[in-house]
């Protein structure tokens, strides 16, 4: 009686083995539409659709985001910057200056400035605008907040390079690689430029 009972044993504990190692290997359900539903999520991929060209795309995912966080800074920049590609220069200040008014975090302070830097960039054949000026501005906020700002030093090197101001450009892009985080291949490559030019 007792070989049978330990038998039982040993057979209920390797079902319930056999059950624990089945639903280990289940798999699991993953919610991934909520964390990619998210203003952050849009901006960031409304940028890189930016960045590609893909200007309708790119205002629809900042669009998304202001429908999700009408408070939310860098969608009214992204939405800006989609303006100004799309040579409405004026409504795309307004745009980024909105952002850079209701800006309440560093980050978000720094994004508008570079904004404003990028639309200088793309607006500097516009009637309505005075690129390198407000540039400059842009620039200094930028840094105030963020000193070691790639992405300010790189809009601002290429906007330097693209008034012939290639002393500054060069400075601005070393900088860029030494800061090492973002635009660093282009800033390489634009120092190659330069280089070749000289």
């Amino acid at each position: 009686m007792e070989a049978l009972y330990r038998k039982g044993l040993w057979a209920l504990a390797g079902a319930i083995m056999a059950l624990w190692s089945l639903a280990a290997c289940a798999p699991r359900t993953v919610t991934v539409g909520v964390a990619l539903d998210t203003p952050e999520h849009h901006v960031l991929s409304g940028m890189k659709l930016l960045d590609s060209g893909r200007y309708q795309d790119a205002r629809s995912q900042f669009e998304l985001a202001i429908q999700k966080a009408p408070w939310f800074t860098k969608a009214y920049v992204g939405k800006g910057l989609v303006a100004g590609y799309q040579g409405n220069c004026r409504n795309a200040r307004q745009a980024i200056e909105k952002a850079a008014t209701m800006a309440k975090t560093d980050d978000e302070k720094a994004f508008a400035a570079i904004g404003l830097i990028r639309l200088a960039l793309i607006c500097q054949d516009s009637v309505e605008s005075e690129p390198l000026q407000a540039a400059r501005a842009a620039y200094v906020q930028a840094l105030a907040v963020f000193p070691d700002s790639a992405e300010a030093h790189y809009y601002m090197a290429v906007l330097y390079e693209s008034a012939g101001d290639i002393l500054r450009a060069r400075t601005l892009f070393q900088r860029v690689v030494e800061i090492n985080q973002s635009h660093v291949l282009e800033a390489r490559d634009a120092l190659r430029r330069i280089q070749g030019e000289e």
